[in-house]
């Protein structure tokens, strides 16, 4: 393929939007009939900008508990990460920079994700290793039919040996009456 080609490819391929982060923006006011748009214009754009979910619904104590336990004043926000609840913070109170946080935090938690899942990985890799070193193996079938042979094999000799001892046992007092 040469140069022309290459170019031509490369303009006919759509762009590969940036993953969207399963992190929530949740903006609570107190009623949707009073709601001014270009006062949270600027934060909806960094939302957009960040690829994270923008939402916008009335203050409901009674439907859910962060407005309840968390609100002391309106309007709110919410942050919500993978649907749990981060944090709540004002927009007078820096949001862009709490917003920054909630993606740092989450950053963060994939990155201990990755980490406990390296740990496990290795961890079942030198497990494994040991294993063959010590030649610990699962039985074959036929190991498993010979066990089992042998199993009912002592199986019928301790009943033969038990029956004997039965009948050879002498009888106590309470059996002659």
């Amino acid at each position: 393929m040469n140069q022309l080609q290459k170019a031509a490819a490369a303009r006919a391929a759509p762009p590969v939007p940036p993953r969207r982060l399963p992190i929530t923006i949740t903006l609570v006011i107190r009623n949707m009939d009073h709601y001014n748009t270009a006062e949270f214009k600027q934060l909806r754009e960094f939302c957009a900008t960040q690829n994270i979910m923008w939402d916008t619904r009335e203050y409901d104590s009674y439907r859910y508990r962060h407005d309840r336990d968390e609100i002391s004043a309106l309007p709110a926000l919410h942050a919500h990460i993978n649907g749990y609840h981060e944090r709540t913070f004002y927009p007078n109170t820096r949001p862009i920079q709490h917003i920054q946080e909630v993606i740092t935090v989450y950053h963060a938690s994939v990155e201990r994700a990755r980490e406990r899942q390296k740990r496990w990985r290795s961890f079942f890799t030198n497990l494994r290793a040991i294993l063959k070193q010590l030649l610990i193996r699962a039985p074959t079938r036929m190991e498993r039919e010979e066990a089992k042979r042998h199993a009912t094999a002592v199986a019928t000799a301790m009943e033969r040996r038990n029956s004997f001892q039965n009948r050879m046992r002498r009888p106590s007092a309470a059996e002659w009456v």
